[in-house]
């Protein structure tokens, strides 16, 4: 014969399958918690890995500021750089500095004759000597070398004669006292 199956008691009526089915679960649910705890604290797991790997990151960036190139680095710029080129060196002095180019040359060159030896002198008897930047009005001294080095500011200056009569002369293009005086004598007022 066959049989009959049934989660249901044919004399008391109780449905033990459910029954069973809910105290299963009953016992299960501590392990459902355990479960569910698990994924949170995976999650937070991945989140601080995420946050170490950033914040290794950024101290391996900060170490490089700390690098002696880094903060003697210098730099230098032109406003034109057709006209003045410039570099500076991790020694140079921080700071701005103006230059004016009145003109661009294309070669300079210094010649002598030179000498046969070091104590044969055919200048005669006495000693050769340069002097460069002597404030002289006989010589074409450049205003940089005045006052003691710290040179002559740029600019217009007035110039008023015994009968009152008075001139501006520009000087922003003045490199020597020679230009200068070329400046106040061109002015016909």
């Amino acid at each position: 014969m066959g049989q009959i199956s049934s989660g249901i008691g044919l004399i008391s009526g109780i449905n033990f399958s459910d029954l069973i089915d809910q105290l299963l679960a009953i016992e299960a649910r501590p392990i459902t918690i355990v479960e569910t705890q698990n994924g949170t604290l995976s999650s937070q797991q991945v989140a601080l890995q995420e946050i170490n790997s950033r914040l290794l990151a950024f101290k391996l960036s900060a170490g490089s500021l700390t690098s002696s190139s880094l903060v003697n680095a210098r730099s230098a710029i032109s406003s034109d750089e057709t006209a003045l080129t410039v570099s500076a060196k991790s020694s140079a002095t921080a700071g701005s500095h103006s230059f004016l180019v009145d003109r661009l040359v294309t070669s300079q060159q210094i010649l002598t004759e030179g000498f046969a030896d070091l104590n044969d002198s055919p200048l005669a008897a006495g000693r050769l000597t340069f002097e460069f930047g002597a404030a002289r009005l006989d010589s074409d001294t450049e205003l940089i070398n005045l006052n003691g080095g710290d040179g002559a500011a740029r600019g217009t200056i007035r110039i008023t004669d015994r009968s009152g009569a008075s001139a501006n002369i520009d000087l922003s293009r003045a490199l020597t006292l020679k230009s200068v005086l070329g400046a106040i004598n061109g002015v016909s007022d």
